[in-house]
């Protein structure tokens, strides 16, 4: 049983692995690129640089069960900061050494707000603590309101890595 478990998640980071493995190098931008208007896909690509720390309250992020929060500088087509709360951080098995994390994002524009729910592998007896995450946007405030899309990340455990993704507004 604890095998079939252990295959089945290993499965699932290999999936998320695959959609995030991208060769970022070449498509990094070096300058924000504006939101297109409502109804075309913004393609994004940047770097995020992360600060973690523990609190019971991440910021716009709201609350962390695990106390857990992150504030992340996004540059590149995004230029803007953001807030993580960790909902739930929960190792797979002790055999993989996986960790399976979600947290609730939220990314600081000056009109408006994005929201995302972040779903995310770790591998935590790897040297470099190699990541996968995917951030599946879930709508915002301000010109972010009724947004969809996704920022795909992977890298290692340090304090900074690349995205890239389509993001779609509504308004």
């Amino acid at each position: 049983m604890e095998l079939a478990r252990a295959t089945r998640l290993a499965l699932v980071a290999a999936a998320l692995a695959l959609g995030c493995a991208t060769s970022h190098t070449d498509t990094v931008a070096k300058t924000a690129s504006a939101p297109p208007p409502p109804g075309t896909d913004w393609k994004v690509a940047g770097r995020i640089e992360f600060e973690v720390y523990n609190a019971e309250i991440c910021g716009g992020a709201g609350p962390s069960p695990t106390s857990q929060c992150s504030r992340a500088h996004y540059t590149g087509s995004i230029q803007a900061l953001g807030e993580t709360a960790v909902q739930r951080f929960a190792p797979m098995d002790d055999v993989s050494g996986l960790v399976f994390i979600t947290e609730n994002e939220v990314i600081h524009f000056p009109d408006g707000d994005l929201k995302t729910r972040v779903n995310a592998v770790f591998h935590a007896k790897s040297a470099d603590a190699e990541f996968v995450s995917m951030h599946t946007v879930v709508g915002g405030t301000g010109r972010y309101e009724g947004a969809s899309g996704h920022l795909q990340l992977k890298g290692h455990g340090g304090k900074d890595t690349d995205y890239e993704g389509v993001i779609r507004l509504a308004r």
